[in-house]
């Protein structure tokens, strides 16, 4: 056991979600997720903006505030991270993303603060998970909000990553890693809020005991997740009930008013969750959706059953299954090949989704607290990182270019110089000569994937060079991307000297 002072001088793990988030503490022998204001271990991830009080309430609270004023909610926060510039509007004001996620991530930590004596709390670690899909902007404005949140310096670390080591923790405590004396597969499921990530990684333990985890492939939707299924479950609600249309003469809906408001959608929308999760975690066929402030008192509360819940869902189960094929035959492996699948995300549990990967994969499926995991395992790399804890050995992530990383050239278009899925550290040349006459200066943009705004990293400007006829001028442009994911860029015009100026995005 561990002598640091745990409850003063936490390690904190944190998973900042799309739709929802928590926060973990490494206690000395295991992680512990902290209970909230709110009696629960998680956060929706929603802000509310009091345009009186110039002030933000988060997680519930901001829900409740948000039915009585709904254009002062935001929700979805997450996304907007990889444009740090954006503008979002919230009442009469606007924010930067950045300042936004920071609100979430400050009420995180003074969440954990809030057990300890004023002046006490000092974090001695934090880290904090990304989605292995973020790009390099992403995860600078990750860090960027951390800081003003008060969080100090973090580590970074992905999500399929944390949610295994929540597990290999466990796998420890029952009996040792010495399953893991050949090289194991695993495919993380995470089946979110608002997406579906999937990842394949293989672990191997090497004779210094140092956990070796080389990401295979990636897979995955953005538009698949908790808040789609709410959608569809609501969607059919109103038109079952005829809730969206206003009353008429001989045809009466149970809806209390004639005209359906932000407000209301927000009442119908959290009776249809409600009925979703009763019907997704617990044996029971039959949901009731009540709503007093929606439906006519004297009406009776809508039933909703399992069979049509999982009727409206079965066409996005067949998109998973779908994604979950491609991704596996893109990486040439077969279900077979997979030693462990572990579930994460909320909603991972609904009974359709469990039942699913069940009958696909067996007894190969882990996942006894998905919506948790991922923080827990935050926190437990914070502890290997900070020397609190030993799993067995180092931690090495070996990753691979989720996004190609290329130039914009003269016609306007992308090339890349960096492939998508490349093993990392990776380092990639290429030599261009522009076909133009007596230029003495040139602007090269750097991207991520494609040439959306949202995707540029970089900026060289080289002046000074001397006037050549096209096709005289060689540029020679080097790519390295370190194991971290941390990117640099060369650019050397061949046999010529000239100024060069490179910014950073």
């Amino acid at each position: 056991m561990s002598q640091r002072d745990h409850m003063h001088n936490p390690i904190l793990g944190i998973d900042f979600g799309t739709t929802k988030s928590c926060i973990a503490k490494w206690d000395g022998s295991g992680p512990s997720i902290y209970t909230l204001s709110n009696g629960q271990p998680i956060l929706p991830t929603v802000l509310y903006y009091d345009d009186k009080k110039d002030s933000f309430l988060v997680g519930t609270e901001a829900i409740q505030e948000g039915n009585r004023n709904p254009d002062n909610l935001i929700d979805k926060i997450k996304k907007s991270l990889e444009d740090s510039s954006e503008k979002i509007k919230v009442g009469n004001r606007e924010f930067g993303p950045i300042i936004l996620v920071k609100e979430i991530l400050a009420e995180l930590r003074a969440e954990a603060k809030k057990i300890v004596p004023a002046n006490k709390f000092k974090p001695q670690g934090v880290v904090v998970t990304v989605p292995y899909y973020f790009k390099e902007q992403q995860r600078k404005n990750t860090d960027a909000a951390a800081r003003l949140a008060g969080l100090g310096s973090i580590k970074i670390i992905l999500e399929p990553i944390a949610a295994a080591l929540s597990h290999l923790l466990k796998m420890k405590n029952e009996g040792g890693l010495e399953a893991l004396d050949k090289p194991k597969k695993f495919l993380v499921f995470d089946l979110g809020g608002l997406t579906l990530d999937i990842t394949l990684f293989e672990l191997r333990v090497n004779r210094d005991k140092n956990l070796n985890f080389e990401v295979i492939n990636t897979g995955g939707d953005k538009t698949i997740g908790g808040q789609y299924f709410d959608e569809l479950i609501i969607e059919y609600i109103k038109q079952r009930e005829n809730l969206a249309a206003p009353r008429a003469e001989g045809r009466r809906n149970r809806f209390r008013r004639e005209t359906y408001s932000k407000r209301d959608e927000y009442y119908l929308r959290e009776a249809c969750i409600k009925a979703k999760e009763s019907l997704g975690s617990a044996r029971r066929t039959t949901a009731y959706l009540s709503a007093p402030y929606l439906f006519d008192e004297e009406g009776p509360t809508l039933e909703f059953t399992l069979q049509e819940m999982n009727e409206l869902l079965s066409p996005a189960l067949d998109r998973i299954k779908g994604i979950l094929d491609d991704t596996l035959r893109n990486s040439k492996l077969t279900d077979d090949d997979i030693d462990i699948i572990l579930k994460v995300g909320g909603s991972s549990k609904l009974k359709l989704i469990s039942s699913y990967l069940t009958e696909r994969f067996g007894d190969k499926i882990y996942g006894d607290d998905p919506g948790t995991s991922v923080a827990k395992g935050a926190a437990i790399y914070g502890a290997i990182l900070e020397k609190d804890f030993d799993l067995g050995g180092q931690i090495i992530i070996k990753e691979r270019t989720i996004h190609s990383i290329g130039v914009e050239i003269e016609n306007g278009q992308y090339f890349p110089i960096i492939p998508s899925n490349s093993t990392l550290p990776t380092k990639h040349t290429t030599t261009f000569t522009p076909d133009v006459d007596g230029i003495n200066s040139l602007t090269i943009n750097f991207f991520q994937e494609s040439l959306d705004k949202n995707s540029k990293i970089a900026v060289c400007k080289l002046s000074g060079l001397p006037k050549l006829t096209a096709g005289e001028l060689s540029i020679e442009i080097t790519i390295m991307v370190e194991i971290d994911k941390k990117i640099g860029i060369d650019v050397k015009p061949v046999g010529i000297n000239c100024d060069k100026e490179m910014e950073w995005i």
